[in-house]
């Protein structure tokens, strides 16, 4: 059942991404001509700051300390599955670029590199940030701490998103794709995670 469950939601997943990738086009190029009538110095400085928390770097390391606070708690089991997930969410990612080969916006505000599609930061950051509501929200026993915990992670998630937008360093079908494959990968993950 959790077999066919989850290749029923993976052909979705492909078809909705083929889609977005395909039919966004023209409201890719409406939303990037029109994101620098929005950008000002303070919200440009605010999102460099936000899209550094998504590099594969910063989330290297978080990733890391996650992977080693697990194994300290004694959850191998988790440990493991945040590892993997973070692994193949970055694998994933490059197998897409090299496929879709799309460039990317030629404005962006900070610099670079590699194909556009889909954002990796969108795929990354979803998939770390809501993976730690999964792995914490239980353990928190204080109701507002909590509320407090699960919204930080989600206003992150969401902001690192929209960063990617906002910066011009990906088309906005980009990141809806991004964020759709890391919900869809955590889920997948889960689907077996879970006893």
């Amino acid at each position: 059942m959790k077999k066919a469950r989850l290749i029923l939601t993976t052909i979705i997943v492909l078809a909705l991404v083929l889609v977005l990738y395909f039919l966004l086009q023209p409201l890719d190029l409406l939303i990037n001509n029109n994101i620098p009538k929005l950008q000002s110095p303070f919200l440009n400085y605010f999102f460099i700051a936000v899209t550094t928390i998504g590099n594969k770097s910063v989330l290297f390391i978080l990733s890391l300390l996650l992977v080693v606070f697990l194994l300290l708690r004694k959850r191998n089991r988790d440990a493991v599955f945040s590892a993997l997930l973070m692994i193949f969410s970055s694998l994933l990612v490059e197998v897409f670029k090299i496929i879709f080969a799309r460039p990317r916006p030629s404005n962006p505000l900070i610099e670079v590199t590699g194909y556009s599609f889909p954002s990796s930061h969108a795929v990354t950051s979803t998939a770390f940030f809501l993976l730690l509501i999964y792995l914490f929200e239980d353990k928190i026993k204080n109701k507002f701490l909590r509320i407090l915990f699960t919204t930080i992670c989600t206003v992150l998630a969401f902001l690192i998103v929209v960063s990617r937008i906002y910066l011009n360093a990906h088309w906005f079908s980009d990141v809806l794709s991004g964020f759709i494959l890391g919900l869809y990968l955590l889920y997948s993950f889960l689907v077996f995670h879970k006893p």
